[in-house]
């Protein structure tokens, strides 16, 4: 099987990290990607970065009021519980590896959002559906309702692809191989 080099014959999916990932391979890239399915993406921009909104908040670590300094939460559970906070889960990248080299979660998106050079943007329409699950934690990937998150979780890539399959056929250029990939 040749494989087919347009972009139409292409897509992409990912969840947490690899959602984000599979989000802006889609925007950076849109004429070499005819999809994005994209599950509890880590942030997309920077007003909820883990619980720090970059553009209005003075501090990473704590928020000052008139009384006291709070520190901020860095991970909560489902129900709300602080489990660790900003500033030692940051200390605790900066020891793997200061300079932006402890290959964990803040690091990693220091590379990729940091400033890259003049970018040119686009705007393509998009046909892109949303599901919303209030309350629920992160992994979590849609789905039937009368499934658990874990067996969610378990059959999301078989919920998937085949929703990118039909939306490939359904876009593919007219006289386009819809059928040497399929089987």
């Amino acid at each position: 099987m040749t494989p087919i080099p347009q972009g139409w014959a292409h897509a992409t999916f990912g969840g947490s990290t690899g959602g984000w990932e599979a989000l802006a391979t889609q925007v950076f890239y849109p004429d070499d990607y005819n999809g994005a399915w994209v599950a509890w993406p880590d942030p997309v921009d920077f007003h909820a970065y883990q619980n720090v909104n970059l553009y209005e908040d003075t501090n990473a670590f704590e928020r000052s009021g008139q009384f006291a300094h709070i520190p901020i939460a860095g991970d909560r559970k489902p129900d709300g519980t602080i489990i660790a906070n900003m500033r030692p889960e940051y200390g605790y990248e900066y020891v793997l590896g200061t300079h932006g080299r402890s290959t964990d979660q803040w690091d990693i998106w220091q590379a990729v959002f940091s400033p890259a050079g003049p970018e040119a943007t686009r705007n393509p329409h998009s046909d892109a559906t949303f599901q919303y699950g209030p309350g629920m934690p992160h992994c979590y990937t849609g789905g039937p309702a009368e499934y658990t998150m874990q067996e969610n979780n378990a059959t999301w890539a078989q919920r998937v692809l085949p929703e990118m399959v039909q939306h490939m056929l359904a876009t593919a250029p007219k006289g386009a191989d819809t059928t040497s990939w399929r089987y």
